[in-house]
């Protein structure tokens, strides 16, 4: 979308997407903008067309925002979503036991709830913490704290499941009790090397059950 608007030139166009992390083969690990959060990918992407083109900062700026959001409105995502192995059964678990589960995402709140809408999850998830709260990102504290505080449970009480180095990291800094390195997504052994435990996926956990702070 963004090639086509400032009709790049197809070479243009795959430095672009080089940049951005879309044009690795099939079975690789995100790169570029993709893990990272959403402001801070649109900041990239911004600095990158505002060296690449005549356009200045601000205007990058707003093109990105304005076409970002474009896609957001029109990509059917639902029709992409796969869960990742074990992580329905978890919560459902969970939720049989008398947990309580929060998500906390560096993309906007809104479009994690509708991931989970089109999961059918809703149920299954009490609160949801985007970017769009205006806190820290991670590996700062401040999304789990929120998330604790929402859920009325102590951090020391929850155990936070991530499958970034940002995630373990903001487990700890939050006092998370435990912190699990998840094998299933962006993450590798060394970057989830300081998580009290390291899995392939959240089919590995099997949920005893829960106290009754959750």
């Amino acid at each position: 979308r963004l090639a086509s608007t400032l009709s790049l030139s197809p070479a243009a166009g795959r430095q672009l997407l080089s940049f951005m992390g879309l044009n690795g083969e099939a079975g690789t690990r995100p790169s570029g903008i993709i893990p990272i959060p959403r402001s801070e990918a649109e900041a990239a992407v911004a600095g990158y067309l505002s060296e690449m083109t005549q356009l200045t900062p601000t205007e990058a700026a707003d093109l990105v925002r304005t076409v970002f959001a474009s896609v957001d409105a029109a990509f059917p995502f639902e029709v992409h979503l796969r869960p990742t192995v074990g992580a329905e059964a978890f919560l459902r678990a969970l939720r049989s036991a008398g947990g309580r589960v929060a998500i906390v995402t560096h993309d906007s709140a809104a479009a994690a709830r509708r991931h989970l809408r089109a999961l059918g999850w809703e149920g299954l998830v009490d609160a949801v913490v985007g970017i769009d709260g205006a806190h820290r990102p991670k590996p700062a504290p401040d999304f789990l704290l929120a998330a604790c505080a929402e859920l009325g449970v102590r951090p020391d009480r929850c155990m936070m499941a991530g499958d970034a180095g940002t995630d373990v990291d903001a487990g700890r800094a939050a006092g998370c009790r435990p912190v699990v390195g998840l094998l299933c997504g962006i993450g590798t052994q060394s970057c989830l090397q300081d998580a009290d435990h390291i899995i392939a996926d959240l089919g590995r956990i099997t949920v005893i059950g829960c106290g009754t702070d959750g």
